[in-house]
């Protein structure tokens, strides 16, 4: 991700952006190993090497932090009555963290704080049914009746609640400690629910929020998954492109090749494989030599050839089960996409196929059609 050198600096907690200019012009920064004075000079925080007066600087953009709130602390990032969760937070004051939800001044358990704005409004849209679990002790016996009227959906204050999860874990002397896990977030919906089935809660602690995982593995996809990418090229414009991701992403890469190698020339491969479409054949292509089983992310690169795949990639496809991977398919030609992107998810019925893109070349040439500017927006999304 790319943005100026002030920017991330005072963002990082080197100083304020004013105090960062100074030090930038005063010749303290060094970015892949030469220095830089210019305040404004752009910066991949994920692959340029910035050092700051001999220190390395790792640039996060977002935090995500886990809070075992302690009752007394209000869900919030100022009040003027009691103190906030965020002042129980040290080290991360340049980040500008908010509580992800809230919980009542006397609750205690799980809260997330966060300062990225789209992880917080998916954990907490009602249609993606997150799941939040408690534990509380409870003021009256509750039993067998209970867990039906929350299975059914109880109201409160005319609002009919989604069907809850009561568990009873023990009831002695008119109290009882219960779990109860709800997929929205009312406001003070679990003492609600307890009040309406005529008991009171005494003691509340979030345990868990649940469901979060798939949206945490989209979002960070690009930290945490393996990939690798996979082409075949003919011209030498696919490889170009692979070779130029590979480089981007530091990552491993795999040229699928045919065990008997297409003619140099063009028109006799032209033949071919038209008469090889007609048959439906695919060649043999030669052994991977690497074990898929270590990547969850293939970027697909791929010819295109009578408005398909080329052959070649069709045989991979065939050949190995990418299940459960992440697929990002490239592809290039000289205008003629066809069904290339519908044939690989054809091929790949139980892998994740993420939008193609198309790079088109001119005729028989090496030259762009495609914007170069186009092509480095989409490295930077992989």
């Amino acid at each position: 991700m790319v943005m100026r050198l002030d920017k991330l600096l005072a963002h990082y907690g080197i100083g304020t952006r004013k105090e960062v200019k100074n030090y930038i012009r005063k010749g303290f920064v060094t970015v892949n190993g030469s220095i830089i004075k210019k305040d404004d000079f752009k910066v991949d925080y994920e692959t340029d090497k910035i050092i700051f007066d001999g220190e390395l600087i790792t640039y996060k953009p977002y935090v995500y932090i886990m809070l075992n709130k302690p009752a007394g602390y209000v869900s919030a990032t100022k009040d003027n009555v009691h103190p906030t969760v965020v002042d129980l937070i040290y080290g991360y004051e340049q980040y500008d963290l908010f509580p992800v939800g809230r919980l009542d001044l006397d609750t205690e358990g799980l809260l997330l704080l966060t300062n990225d704005g789209d992880f917080a409004h998916k954990l907490l849209a009602p249609s993606r049914h997150h799941s939040k679990l408690y534990y509380a002790c409870v003021e009256g016996i509750m039993d067998e009746n209970d867990i039906l009227k929350f299975k059914e959906g109880i109201t409160i204050d005319h609002y009919r609640c989604q069907s809850s999860n009561l568990s009873i874990i023990k009831t002695e002397d008119n109290t009882s400690e219960v779990l109860i896990e709800i997929f929205e977030g009312k406001f003070h919906q679990v003492k609600k629910m307890v009040e309406s089935v005529g008991k009171k809660v005494t003691y509340l602690k979030r345990l868990q929020m649940k469901n979060m995982i798939n949206y945490e593995k989209r979002k960070f996809r690009r930290k945490f998954m393996n990939k690798l990418v996979v082409y075949f090229s003919y011209t030498g414009n696919t490889k170009l492109l692979a070779t130029t991701i590979r480089e981007k992403l530091n990552c491993d890469i795999l040229e699928i090749k045919t065990v008997i190698p297409y003619s140099e020339d063009y028109d006799t491969v032209v033949n071919d494989e038209q008469n090889s479409e007609a048959s439906n054949h695919l060649p043999e292509i030669q052994e991977i030599g690497i074990d898929l089983s270590k990547y969850d992310e293939i970027i697909l690169g791929t010819p295109v050839w009578w408005y398909r795949p080329v052959p070649a990639i069709r045989t991979f496809l065939n050949q190995n089960d990418l299940s459960g991977k992440t697929i990002k398919p490239f592809a290039t030609n000289a205008g003629w996409l066809g069904k290339t992107f519908k044939e690989i998810r054809t091929l790949c019925p139980n892998s994740e196929i993420c939008e193609g893109m198309n790079i088109v070349f001119e005729s028989y040439s090496d030259k762009l059609v495609t914007k170069e500017q186009d092509i480095e927006n989409w490295i930077k999304t992989l």
